[in-house]
């Protein structure tokens, strides 16, 4: 059984860390989308692990909680239909937790660094080093906390448990929202303000409350307990075509995992509504960069104007076959 040396760390922002793990990877940067559904299990943890082309592994571990450098003694068995084996094993024995992340890995020597998007709780660091055969645990530790040295990972950001584990604890829930709600509106004159000040009044496509409650649009919101995390909708533009409108989070609450969450969600009713494209418009500055990113990250790709959108320097277009 292979063992490792783990840690797992909160960041606000993983550009900074990114930029230092660069100057010490000997691999990477690899752009990996997992979907990690867990299952009851007497003894450590068991998990199927499904990648966006289709492969999959079914991963058995045991590992400690605690928040600093931990031990992971693992078992890993490719599999070639995660999607039966899920439903197989969900028929069997139900499951525990389900968690989709964004992964940019690089490997530093004998080092993986996982910079992780998960939905619904953030963005986090995650270290692993492979020990050798007949190597201390402390000799791993030492790799470990040289490499959160590099990254400026402090111990204060170390986090306790695995993913599924924190998510049990912050749960999150998106809703259909009717629009009535005060703090909706809050977010949405927020939106509204901010695309005025980054785009001129004729490359502002950013829909107010009455366009919202038009027939054929869709709006969610994203809460933790009574705090609004954030905001999309899906506008049909024909039977096989939707649009990602009104994606916003809190100024004051981002890096939560609000937008990707929502995000997600639209993708998966466009799908289950048999759509076959889905596309959006977004701004050109430099201010919208992030976002690009973010969609890119589900597999947008740049495009023409659609719909009714007019050729605009101020717009990018993207666009996703479902």
């Amino acid at each position: 059984m292979a063992r490792n040396v783990e840690i797992k760390a909160r960041v606000g922002d993983l550009g900074p860390v990114e930029a230092r793990a660069r100057t010490i990877a000997t691999e990477g940067p690899v752009q990996l989308s997992q979907d990690d559904t867990f299952f009851p299990c007497a003894r450590g943890r068991l998990k199927l692990r499904q990648f966006a082309d289709g492969r999959g592994e079914l991963i058995h571990y045991f590992r400690d909680d605690e928040s600093g450098p931990k031990v992971s003694d693992y078992l890993i068995s490719p599999i070639a239909a995660p999607g039966v084996l899920r439903e197989a094993l969900s028929r069997a024995f139900g499951t525990a937790g389900r968690v989709r992340k964004h992964r940019l890995l690089y490997v530093a020597d004998r080092t993986r660094i996982h910079l992780d998007e998960v939905e619904g709780l953030g963005a986090f660091v995650e270290l692993e080093v492979v020990l050798r055969d007949g190597e201390s645990v402390e000799a791993g530790e030492t790799v470990a906390r040289h490499i959160m040295g590099v990254l400026g990972i402090d111990e204060t950001q170390l986090v306790r448990g695995a993913y599924v584990d924190m998510q049990s604890q912050t749960a999150m829930r998106i809703e259909i929202d009717d629009l009535s709600r005060p703090a909706i509106h809050a977010l949405l004159n927020e939106h509204l303000k901010n695309m005025h000040e980054l785009s001129p009044p004729g490359s502002v496509h950013a829909l107010d409350l009455d366009k919202l409650r038009k027939p054929g649009i869709t709006f969610w919101s994203a809460w933790e307990g009574p705090v609004l995390l954030g905001c999309g909708a899906l506008k049909e533009l024909d039977r096989k075509h939707g649009e990602v409108k009104s994606m916003r989070t809190p100024a004051a609450l981002r890096r939560k995992g609000a937008g990707r969450a929502i995000l997600a969600h639209i993708v998966e009713v466009a799908r289950s509504r048999s759509y076959q494209r889905l596309s959006l418009e977004t701004g050109s500055a430099e201010a919208f960069k992030p976002a690009q990113r973010l969609y890119e990250s589900f597999g947008f790709e740049y495009c023409g104007r659609f719909g009714e959108y007019a050729d605009d320097p101020n717009s990018v277009f993207m666009t996703m076959p479902l």
